[in-house]
């Protein structure tokens, strides 16, 4: 690993962004490379690894959280409180599903 000096000094958690395009992709995410990666760093850290960046659906999110310990979802929580409010706690709320059984049986 290139960066292995700074994966050893790190403190808190590590992030490894499911995709390197900007905040906001909605694009397809390479699963394996990200799984690779995490392998990578689990190897290098015994910190918590966070991912997030291109995370746009749930289904996409439960696939990615098997790989890491937690998952960042922003934009998609954003677009819908800029574009439809009413809509925000739908969006959060089907992430919530996808991502943690106990939040399946809940109903917005």
């Amino acid at each position: 690993m290139r960066s292995a000096g700074a994966v050893a000094g790190a403190s808190g958690w590590l992030y490894a962004p499911a995709s390197t395009a900007l905040t906001g992709y909605q694009g397809a995410v390479d699963i394996p490379a990200l799984a690779d990666f995490t392998q990578c760093l689990r190897q290098a850290t015994s910190v918590p690894i966070v991912s997030g960046v291109g995370i746009s659906a749930p289904a996409l999110a439960a696939r990615i959280a098997p790989l890491v310990n937690a998952v960042v979802v922003g934009t998609p929580v954003v677009r819908a409180l800029l574009t439809n409010p009413g809509q925000a706690p739908a969006v959060v709320t089907s992430f919530a599903q996808a991502l943690h059984p106990a939040f399946r049986e809940h109903r917005v």
